[in-house]
């Protein structure tokens, strides 16, 4: 009985987490920390993977909450929160031409060889990205395309090209990178990491880890 009450309080049971890489950066830790100190007997198992991947996660039931980029192809039962805002970032590789600028312009970028995002693995930024350099009067000329932001990062320190990231991660960068923010209206750069779930039979553990993300 007395489990049954804690079970019900979501002090029990367990939780599957799905998450693209910017949400390490922007978000998670803090609050996978919060909710192990507070909810310690719960099972937190965390899924890592692309926006698509974690989409399909979700809608398949092995994650009760998705950390992700939208817009996704999610059901009409799928509810979405915006969590963090974040604005595209350019990085560039150490020594780039670029990169004396306090701050560059997109038309800049034109003729740049570009690390992008796999339009398979990581729709929506690689969308997202094109089209900034299209409004900016360019076609983005890709290099090399990758999935996860370290890979993206380790890229563009080998000098394959130049990317656009969510600026959460130039606290993070590796030695042969730089960031430059962008000059261009901050709605255009906007980046939305949003929490996705089905409210619909959703454990109390689960809105318990996302009452935490909310906060």
């Amino acid at each position: 009985m007395e489990r049954t009450r804690r079970a019900a309080r979501g002090e029990l049971g367990s939780v599957h987490v799905g998450f693209i890489g910017p949400a390490m950066f922007a978000l998670l830790p803090k609050v996978i920390r919060t909710f192990r100190e507070q909810f310690p007997e719960v099972e937190l198992t965390l899924h890592e993977g692309s926006s698509m991947q974690v989409t399909a996660m979700l809608l398949g039931g092995t994650v009760d909450v998705g950390f992700l980029v939208p817009p996704a192809e999610l059901d009409d039962g799928i509810a979405v929160d915006t969590l963090v805002t974040d604005v595209l970032t350019v990085v560039l590789p150490a020594g780039h031409r670029l990169g004396s600028q306090a701050a560059v312009r997109l038309e800049a970028l034109a003729g740049e060889p570009f690390v992008m995002f796999s339009a398979q693995g990581v729709p929506t930024l690689s969308s997202r990205i094109a089209a900034l350099c299209r409004q900016a009067g360019f076609e983005p000329r890709i290099a090399q395309e990758a999935v996860q932001i370290s890979t993206v990062m380790g890229l563009v320190a080998g000098g394959v090209g130049i990317s656009l990231l969510p600026g959460a991660v130039a606290t993070l960068i590796p030695a042969g990178v730089i960031c430059r923010p962008i000059l261009a209206d901050p709605r255009l750069l906007e980046v939305r990491l949003c929490a996705a779930y089905r409210p619909e039979g959703l454990s109390e553990a689960a809105r318990r880890f996302l009452d935490i993300a909310r906060t």
